[in-house]
């Protein structure tokens, strides 16, 4: 923890944790892979402290050492204030920038790498300070909730940013019309690793009950409640069948709800993998398990939307015929007619159609599955991508 020379200083707020293991585990998985390519990194993770009067209800994580390791990867969690109100982000982000530099000021180090675009801007006083390039990541939520405050707070990351990495060509435009110049994008994908999704991708289905699965975090813009009406519209044609969703988060209860009024009870599971021994490994099981994985996302009344699903690679990967709406980023993951099929967004009779015609055609979702397996590890593939952020990295780290 005390080592003061590295290559790459890494930012993002929510790295991995024993409490949260897969929260941006894709960030963990970068910088453990690069490791092993000679490059060296501090990992720096704020933990917000909001005071007592202003948290929610909710159950509060948490508190982590300020020096922590995370599956091999040394951590420093300084913590900083948050307000949880965007309408005050200024006084967040003063506190965020400030811990930040406090935990860094002193490192040598040639290149900064922020993951999110609030993260991006909270890195720039440090950036200042060491007088080094920084590279921000985008992902999707940080361009569309609460982008009218971050906004003001992007016109300065953009001018004195080096270097901003899209998920897709949609976050690319996205950036555009933001005011970021486009010779400073670069469209850089995330990936999954191919060798687990192949070792799932073998075992055998337990039972013979058609089974649709949802992997989601419980919001609205995930568009559960849209798959869970077209899945009724199926239950009425079909009896062997079985809608599965994985996940959790303060929408659930009216996903219950739903369900109940639908009086379709008997036919959906709810699967809280946040409370089992591994949470990954109950994702990566029901997987192995479904037929048809589903991922009906849509643009809310306040514009948030996606980025480009993991869980579309990681069904896709392991041979998944996928049915998934025309948005954000999606249609580079699942590509309409070959791997799966792409239904417009909210178009619950499109969806109870796809639905059908998969189980109704066994041949074409195997097509779907097997083309959707060769996509993802030719482009979504883990080893390709670390490979090309470390060419991205060498671009600075040779200088």
């Amino acid at each position: 923890m005390n080592k003061q020379n590295v290559d790459v200083i890494t930012i993002r707020q929510h790295f991995p944790s024993r409490f949260a293991p897969t929260s941006s585990f894709w960030v963990y998985e970068q910088v453990r892979d690069l490791i092993v390519k000679g490059i060296t990194f501090k990992v720096i993770s704020p933990q917000p402290f909001i005071p007592s009067f202003l948290r929610s209800k909710s159950k509060y994580p948490t508190k982590l050492p300020i020096y922590d390791n995370f599956n091999g990867v040394d951590v420093i969690r300084p913590t900083h204030f948050r307000i949880p109100n965007y309408k005050l982000y200024q006084i967040t982000n003063w506190s965020l920038r400030r811990v930040v530099k406090i935990s860094a000021q002193k490192t040598k180090a040639k290149l900064i790498h922020a993951h999110f675009g609030n993260d991006g801007v909270a890195s720039l006083l440090l950036k200042k300070h060491l007088s080094i390039p920084l590279i921000t990541s985008f992902y999707g939520y940080d361009l569309s909730d609460q982008i009218d405050v971050l906004n003001a707070f992007y016109k300065k990351l953009s001018k004195e940013g080096d270097l901003f990495l899209a998920l897709s060509e949609d976050m690319k435009q996205d950036l555009i019309s933001l005011g970021f110049k486009k010779d400073k994008i670069k469209i850089h994908h995330l990936g999954v690793n191919i060798e687990e999704l192949n070792n799932y991708s073998q075992k055998q289905k337990t039972t013979n009950i058609f089974k649709f699965l949802v992997v989601a975090r419980f919001s609205e813009r995930k568009g559960i409640h849209d798959t869970i009406i077209a899945f009724d519209k199926v239950v009425k044609r079909k009896q062997n069948v079985e809608l599965r969703i994985v996940g959790n988060g303060s929408y659930k209860s009216t996903l219950v709800k739903l369900v109940e009024d639908l009086n379709i009870t008997d036919k959906v599971k709810f699967i809280d993998n946040s409370v089992t021994n591994n949470p990954r490994e109950t994702v990566l099981q029901e997987m192995a398990n479904c037929d048809i994985f589903l991922l009906n996302s849509y643009i809310t009344k306040t514009g948030s939307k996606e980025g480009t699903p993991i869980v579309l690679m990681e069904a896709q990967g392991m041979g998944k015929p996928c049915i998934a709406t025309h948005h954000a980023g999606i249609p580079e993951i699942v590509i309409n007619g070959i791997t799966g099929v792409t239904v417009k967004e909210r178009d619950v009779v499109e969806i109870s159609k796809a639905m059908l015609k998969m189980m109704n055609n066994p041949e074409l979702a195997s097509k779907y599955g097997l083309n959707g397996k060769k996509h993802i590890a030719q482009e979504f593939n883990n080893i390709i991508q670390q490979n090309r952020l470390f060419n991205i990295y060498q671009n600075y780290l040779l200088k």
